[in-house]
């Protein structure tokens, strides 16, 4: 018994209990010769079996079964053409150059102002419109920049609408409410003109320009402190000669009103309209913002409203550069702020 053997795979295993390997004994080591078509393909690919062995112990059980083959993989440039790189070399480049000929058309116009160059048309004394020749071409240059510009700037900047429809239909609704409130403010600040200072102008205008747009309550405050030293803003004449020496008082306190109505301007979202405009843009596109009161809460007070009180205490208090005379009453300025109710509060 025992003497006939029977081949299993690459194992001669005895028929016999008595002669059962031990577990773990292997028998012959296993054939590795390779079969004339898989030679026959390794030559083709030039790869050669002999001359680069696969590694001891992981010969064939590493290798896929494509490489055992002698397939490799295709180039991934030719097996997934819509995956490369779209033709790009890695190379710095700009499309839609075209807009940036239309943005100085833009930045251009803003200086066409008929009060200025009398070549200018005057809408206003023209034709009875409340827009002038600076804002019909502004809309132009708009609508010739969209039609002009390329699908793929276009895509690539994810362009909608969406953000300039929220806007548009949020400050309609401000400018709308807010008239009555300027006007009482220009009442106020027209009669209470000679015992308000500089202070005053410029926190008072600062507050409001922070959640009212800017322009309108610069021309409001701008009225009140001319009619302080009996000038008119509706005479071109008078508002030139206001303007025209910044270091005399009149010129201190346009410093004072323009500052406050630039600065203040950040303190929340609606305090300006690119301000909005930049926050609906991002939230567009999938960039998470702060919200309203968490704006204000994290930067409005604690960085930006320490920052305005330097710039009074530097520029407008009087402390570090003198006033000119008539801007000299900081003292019953601070009285007449701290007792308006809400405003100093504010800060």
């Amino acid at each position: 018994g025992g003497g006939l053997r029977a081949p299993v795979g690459h194992m001669q295993v005895p028929r016999g209990p008595q002669h059962t390997a031990p577990v773990g004994q292997q028998g012959d080591p296993p054939d590795h010769r390779i079969p004339p078509d898989v030679e026959q393909a390794q030559q083709e690919s030039g790869h050669d079996e002999k001359k680069h062995p696969a590694p001891a112990g992981l010969e064939r059980r590493e290798q896929s079964f494509g490489q055992h083959r002698g397939i490799h993989a295709p180039d991934p440039a030719v097996a997934h053409p819509e995956r490369t790189t779209g033709g790009h070399t890695g190379e710095f480049s700009v499309d839609g150059k075209a807009g940036f000929a239309w943005l100085a058309i833009v930045i251009g116009s803003v200086f066409l102002d008929p009060n200025i160059f009398s070549w200018v048309p005057d809408l206003h004394e023209l034709i009875h419109v409340p827009f002038g020749i600076r804002e019909v071409i502004m809309f132009g240059v708009c609508v010739l920049a969209y039609k002009t510009a390329k699908p793929e700037a276009l895509r690539g900047n994810d362009f909608n609408f969406e953000p300039i429809k929220e806007v548009g239909f949020l400050f309609i609704g401000i400018f709308l409410t807010m008239q009555p409130a300027l006007t009482l403010i220009g009442t106020w600040a027209s009669t209470n003109a000679d015992s308000i200072g500089v202070t005053t102008f410029y926190f008072g205008t600062g507050v409001l320009s922070g959640v009212l747009d800017n322009a309108p309550t610069y021309v409001s405050f701008l009225s009140a402190a001319m009619g302080k030293f009996g000038m008119d803003v509706n005479t071109p004449a008078m508002v030139s000669d206001f303007a025209a020496a910044p270091g005399d008082p009149t010129g201190f306190y346009l410093q004072a009103i323009s500052v406050a109505a630039v600065f203040f301007g950040a303190l929340t979202y609606i305090g300006n309209g690119p301000n909005f405009m930049v926050k609906a843009i991002a939230e567009s596109s999938g960039v998470q913002t702060p919200s309203f009161v968490a704006y204000m809460v994290k930067y409005s007070i604690p960085v930006l409203i320490p920052i305005y009180i330097v710039v009074w205490f530097v520029f407008f208090s009087g402390y570090v550069f003198p006033h000119p005379p008539d801007a000299a009453h900081h003292v019953e300025a601070l009285k007449t702020l701290s007792q308006a109710p809400g405003v100093f509060l504010r800060f």
